[in-house]
């Protein structure tokens, strides 16, 4: 399947700078199927692919010292039939947090530079405490996320041109064509039950039944669940997975704030009335979550004023599932009906918000959120947009009420957006309304090009001394 993460490692392949590539992600998110046919299609019968997981005794060819030629000499010796040639080969390091070694000979064989390194993993951000990085100049990292709507629609087919039609009157703030929008709105309610787990999509392109999808997600989250019992570590451990179970939990209420002490934490009989059952208590847990990919945090700001991130609460927050189909699928089966059909059921909302949420963190966008008690004003997410502050609500229903955005829009002179059912318009408040589908498309909405930077006086006093 198409995926964005291809665009990035040929980016890569073709700079002549010396720097491994290092790509992180949650389990199963297909960091091994891109990096494999990248390999295949630009270093045919040239690229050596070590699995640490799968052979762990691999690792043994880098426990001997970092010195780039001898690693390639016990290289050589384990995989007799492969031919190492300087300036042709790249190494596929894959499941590289299982081999320390391996990360540590990183940066010996990117400075060294005859032999290309894609490595890749999950855990990495845990397991790597382990090992003591060198500073990361000789490394370029890619967080790779879950398909995207976009990534969604390329599997299922859509012509591109239809796409492009799309994200060019989202550009305008123009309504869409109404049977684009239809149909647009029908493949996101299905995109929110499959989510973008590629084994998910590509189960669902090829049977088109839901419960085969489901049946992916129900593995992931026994796979995270065998992850945490297997590297968490103490009284994290238990924290972890009550943690993760009362996500759901926390973003069908009404505020969607991660709550303490609605944790069910086995632990708590001997913690109750101490300050250990506070954010200190769960920070492990919490930090495993992130770190491993399988979360994302979004922290409250005291004021929607930039710069954003100095009016940050770390101890104040919500909690998103990484994969928006995943989350579905930890809700009963009715949930999903409602999601596949459109229903404004009761947790509808904790869905089309945690889309949302992956839309804007896919797109390297910090979560964040606004939330004061005097006066009350509650925003979903607050981002940069077109340069300025803008906050961002999100109504998966028929109630579209904004009584709190248009306040904090006037008195903060922020700019707003509503992520919604309807389509493409602007209200008389100022409020952009886009469809919920619209958030994965924020690059036609908010494009961030990049700025050339004018050196034409620097160019002039060199020419000047150079004569």
């Amino acid at each position: 399947m198409r995926r964005k993460i291809d665009a990035i490692i040929d980016a890569w392949d073709r700079s002549d700078g010396k720097r491994a590539l290092l790509i992180t992600g949650s389990r199963q998110i297909g960091k091994t199927f891109s990096i494999r046919e990248f390999c295949q299609r630009r270093y045919p019968g040239r690229f050596l692919e070590i699995n640490f997981k799968n052979t762990p005794q691999a690792c043994a060819s880098f426990e001997g010292g970092s010195e780039v030629d001898n690693i390639i000499t016990r290289l050589s010796a384990r995989y007799m039939d492969f031919k190492f040639e300087p300036g042709k080969t790249l190494l596929f390091l894959d499941e590289i947090q299982d081999c320390p070694a391996a990360r540590t000979a990183l940066k010996p064989l990117a400075e060294d530079g005859r032999y290309k390194v894609i490595a890749s993993g999950s855990l990495i951000g845990i397991r790597m405490k382990e090992v003591g990085l060198h500073p990361m100049g000789y490394l370029k990292r890619v967080t790779m996320h879950p398909m995207d709507f976009e990534e969604f629609l390329w599997a299922l087919g859509m012509p591109q041109r239809a796409i492009d039609e799309v994200t060019g009157s989202i550009s305008k703030t123009e309504p869409i064509d109404s049977s684009l929008f239809s149909t647009f709105s029908e493949m996101y309610s299905l995109y929110l039950a499959v989510g973008g787990m590629p084994d998910a999509v590509k189960s669902f392109a090829a049977s088109r039944l839901i419960s085969e999808a489901r049946a992916v997600h129900k593995e992931l989250i026994d796979g995270y669940l065998d992850d945490i019992a297997s590297y968490a570590t103490g009284t994290a451990k238990s924290l972890t997975g009550a943690c993760l179970d009362s996500v759901p939990r926390m973003l069908a209420s009404e505020n969607k704030r991660f709550m303490f002490s609605k944790v069910e934490d086995p632990h708590r009989p001997l913690a109750e009335g101490t300050k250990s059952t506070g954010f200190r208590y769960f920070a492990p847990a919490l930090e495993w979550l992130e770190m491993a990919n399988i979360t994302m945090t979004c922290n409250c700001l005291t004021e929607p004023v930039s710069p954003l991130e100095e009016r940050l609460q770390t101890d104040r927050f919500k909690l998103y599932i990484v994969d928006t189909g995943v989350l579905t699928s930890m809700y009963d089966d009715t949930v999903m009906t409602a999601v596949v059909e459109g229903h404004a059921d009761a947790n509808m909302g904790a869905v089309a918000e945690n889309a949302i949420a992956q839309a804007l963190r896919t797109q390297g966008r910090r979560l964040m959120y606004l939330f004061k008690d005097d006066p009350r004003m509650e925003v979903d997410f607050v981002t940069i947009v077109n340069g300025r502050v803008c906050c961002v609500e999100v109504k998966s229903g028929e109630k579209r009420s904004c009584r709190s955005l248009n306040r904090v829009m006037r008195e903060y002179s922020t700019d707003g957006i509503m992520f919604e059912t309807r389509n493409v318009f602007t209200d008389e408040k100022g409020v952009r309304h886009y469809p919920l589908f619209a958030a994965s498309f924020m690059d036609a909405i908010d494009p961030r090009p990049e700025n050339e930077v004018d050196l034409s006086s620097l160019d002039e006093i060199r020419r000047r001394y150079s004569e």
